[in-house]
Parts: structure tokens; C-alpha cells; sequence
């Protein structure tokens, strides 16, 4: 669940404004893509969110190490926005699971399926990444799709 400061008891909208022209509501509200959009991000806390993702692609540079690109990010930012401190924890997290599950697929590589899981793997990994980087973009929360929460 996204990290939002508002009344529990005050639902999330369905969707933003419909007309043109119409201001965005002043909360958070669930964007067209069905995820919880903050309409306090602005466009740089936004990119940040999106290099945040974009830090899994260091992997194939730095390898395990590259789970410090979005645990320094985070850890610089992640008091001055809610937004960014819901990406970074998100970052991080799918970067410890990642790392987790090459280890598991790397030792299974002696046996046929460890090849199978080690490509699903790196497929899981780029996909989520692109897919967290545009939803950062647009000002949406999002959530990876098989990540240990740890932080």
C-alpha cells in the first residue's frame, strides 16, 4: 500500500477530472491506469522516482552491487516526499528479491529448470523496471509484481 498522508476514513477517488481544463483534485486519486496517483509530485520528484527504478539496469555493470543505486537515492530523499520514499522502498526491495532470486536460479543452473528460472528472472526484472519507471513517471504509486518487502 502506497505510503499517502491522508484521512483513512476518507476514501480515494475513482478518477481524476474527466473535462479539459478541470484542475487535478488536490489528494490523491486512482488514475486511468487503475493505480493510486499523487498529484503532489511534481516533475522532479517524478524523474528521480524514475532513475530510482532505472537503477536495476546498473546490474549489468556493477552487478549485486547495483542495489546501492537506489538505496542512496532513497535514503538522501526519502524524507522530503512521500512519493519518493514509496519508490525507494519499492526500488530497493525488488533489487534485494532480484539478487535473491539470481542466487536461487544460479544454484539450479546444475539441474534444466535453473536455466528456465534464471531467464524469467532477467525477464521479471526488465519488464518491472520499465513498468515502475513509467508509472514513477506519471506521478503513480506502484508495486513489483513478486518483490520480498524487506525495507
Amino acid at each position: 500500500m502506497p505510503v499517502i498522508a491522508m484521512d483513512p476514513a476518507q476514501p480515494i477517488p475513482d478518477a481524476a477530472p474527466t473535462r479539459p481544463g478541470d484542475a487535478p483534485p488536490a489528494g490523491p486519486y486512482i488514475g486511468p491506469s487503475g493505480r493510486v496517483v499523487d498529484p503532489s509530485a511534481d516533475h522532479d520528484r517524478r524523474v528521480y522516482a524514475l532513475f530510482m527504478h532505472l537503477g536495476l539496469a546498473g546490474w549489468f555493470v556493477v552487478g549485486p552491487l547495483a542495489v546501492l543505486i537506489p538505496l542512496i537515492m532513497w535514503l538522501i530523499k526519502k524524507d522530503g516526499s512521500a512519493f519518493i520514499d514509496d519508490h525507494g522502498r519499492e526500488a530497493v526491495n525488488f533489487h534485494i528479491s532480484f539478487n535473491l532470486y539470481l542466487l536461487i536460479s544460479l544454484l539450479f543452473t546444475f539441474v534444466c529448470i535453473g536455466w528456465v528460472m534464471l531467464v524469467a528472472t532477467v525477464v521479471l526484472a526488465v519488464v518491472g523496471m520499465v513498468l515502475g519507471s513509467v508509472a514513477a513517471h506519471r506521478g503513480e504509486y506502484f508495486r513489483y509484481p513478486a518483490c520480498i518487502r524487506l525495507v
